[in-house]
C-alpha cells in the first residue's frame, strides 16, 4: 500500500489499529507462541484457557492490525504470524513489535498446552495414515512400476 495514496485519518486508522492490537498481553502471548507454528481459534482458546469467542475477538483485532494471517484447511482457519513489511505504514512498528515479542517466554503452562496440542495433531496424523495405509497399498498397484518406465526416463536424464 502507497503511503502517499492513504489519506491522513486512514493512516492513523492503521496505526491506531496496530498500536491496540500490541497493547494487550493475551495477543503478545497470541503473537509469541505463533512465532513457530499455526493454530486454529480452538486450539489457541486452549493453550491459552480462554474461551472459543474471546479468542476470536482476540484474532480479529491482531487481523485487523495485520499481525496475523490465515490459511484455510477444510473448514477450519489456522492462524499465522503475518510478515512485516517496512515499505507500508506501520511495517518497521510491526518488525520491531515481533523482535520484542520474540524475547518474551511463554508461561510454562502455555509451553506444556502447546507441547498438548502437537502432539493431539501427531496421533491424530499417525491415526489417519494407519487407517488409509491399506488403502494406498490398493492404490498403489495401480501405479506404474520403475520397469514400466525406466528406459524413458533414463534417456531423458542423458538429454538433460
Amino acid at each position: 500500500m502507497n503511503l502517499r495514496a492513504q489519506s491522513i485519518p486512514e493512516q492513523r486508522e492503521t496505526l491506531a489499529a496496530l498500536c491496540k492490537a500490541s497493547g494487550d498481553e493475551l495477543r503478545l502471548n497470541v503473537l509469541r507462541a505463533l512465532a513457530n507454528d499455526s493454530f486454529g481459534v480452538l486450539e489457541l482458546a486452549q493453550i491459552f484457557d480462554v474461551g472459543q469467542s474471546g479468542m476470536s475477538h482476540h484474532l480479529k483485532v491482531l487481523a485487523q492490525a495485520e499481525l496475523v494471517a490465515t490459511r484455510r484447511e477444510g473448514n477450519a482457519i489456522f492462524y499465522r504470524r503475518a510478515l512485516p513489511d517496512s515499505l507500508r505504514l506501520g511495517g518497521r512498528l510491526h518488525a520491531a513489535l515481533l523482535e520484542e515479542v520474540d524475547g518474551l517466554t511463554l508461561p510454562p503452562d502455555v509451553q506444556a498446552r502447546i507441547a498438548q496440542v502437537q502432539q493431539r495433531r501427531a496421533v491424530t496424523s499417525q491415526d489417519f495414515f494407519l487407517r488409509v495405509e491399506e488403502k494406498f497399498r490398493a492404490q498403489q498397484d495401480l501405479i506404474a512400476g520403475l520397469p514400466q518406465y525406466r528406459e524413458s526416463l533414463l534417456a531423458l536424464l542423458d538429454k538433460l
